[in-house]
């Protein structure tokens, strides 16, 4: 796949490459691969131990936590690690983001990875083991405790303030690209780059807008490549089209719904309430960050220059 994207790549400098893994396949060989090739690295890491272990069962009494953390500590000294996000999934029924939050940012401070995102597991999924009826894995519009929501994310925003305040690395994508859009004023297209800033290809050849794949086919590279038709039926989903969004006070900084949640629920145009609501958090929640932190701390948590910075604080 690489040596046939760098072939065909027509655009300026060099193709880029993502990889999604759980870390328990690497070695020295393919981090030395990864790191010369440029790749940004996305590791599946649920949380500590005990979060990871019962989200993510390895089966045959392999203990999937120290697998991964064992490929990760591969890590240490390469440049690969400033490239690399702890990707970790949460479930309504167990958040626990401050917890998350605090052993990623440990494994950042020991030059393991660089970045963190913590996101909900698909929100039309129930994955939920041993759980009551009520409380389930996916976020519902109705059923669930939003409040309870709204102070996980207030305690993990608090944690990133503090964080950034002691001049430590700090990261939680979610937030943070929110605060991005609206400390240096972008405005999102759509909520990701599928489709249109990136592509997945699997090993037989299909091409899916997103990585999560299912019915985001936008192409095979064994039948020349893009297929342009799917990928402009993709891409109508964007929040521009999407009537639902157009009296959102929030849509510029959003972007839109997941188009690969609503692909999944058969419409492009039907964003789903319960991820709207996580949206309107984390928009509240990087404008607290934005009111809390100075031009130099809100630059450092984005990734930005402090001049471009429309922060109120100096």
């Amino acid at each position: 796949t690489v040596e046939f994207a760098k072939h065909v790549y027509r655009g300026p400098g060099r193709p880029g490459f993502h990889l999604t893994t759980n870390g328990t396949l690497l070695d020295a060989g393919k981090v030395a691969f990864l790191d010369r090739e440029g790749f940004d690295l996305i590791v599946s890491l649920d949380g500590p131990k005990e979060l990871h272990n019962r989200s993510r069962p390895a089966g045959q009494e392999v203990d999937s936590y120290e697998a991964t953390v064992k490929g990760l500590r591969l890590l240490k000294g390469q440049r690969l690690a400033t490239r690399t996000t702890l990707r970790g999934t949460f479930m309504a029924c167990d958040m626990r983001l401050r917890d998350r939050l605090e052993h990623h940012h440990r494994l950042i401070d020991e030059g393991l990875a660089a970045h963190v995102s913590l996101e909900p597991v698909s929100l039309t999924k129930s994955a939920c083991r041993g759980v009551g009826p009520g409380h389930g894995s996916s976020f519902d519009a109705t059923a669930t405790d939003w409040a309870k929501v709204e102070g996980e994310y207030a305690r993990a925003a608090e944690y990133l303030r503090d964080r950034i305040r002691q001049r430590r690395a700090a990261s939680f994508e979610q937030v943070v690209r929110f605060l991005r859009r609206l400390a240096f004023r972008q405005a999102a297209c759509c909520e990701c780059g599928a489709g249109n800033g990136y592509a997945s290809v699997a090993p037989d050849g299909t091409i899916y807008a997103c990585h999560r794949e299912g019915a985001s086919v936008i192409g095979n590279l064994a039948a020349g490549g893009l297929d342009e038709c799917l990928r402009a039926k993709w891409l109508d989903g964007r929040f521009y089209h999407n009537p639902r969004c157009v009296e959102c006070p929030i849509r510029l900084v959003c972007g839109g719904p997941c188009r690969q949640d609503a692909s999944e629920r058969g419409d492009m145009h039907a964003p789903a309430e319960a991820g709207c609501k996580l949206r309107h958090i984390w928009f509240r929640w990087a404008a607290w960050l934005l009111s809390e932190l100075t031009r130099e701390e809100a630059a450092r948590l984005t990734g930005q220059k402090p001049t471009t910075c429309c922060g109120q604080r100096t």
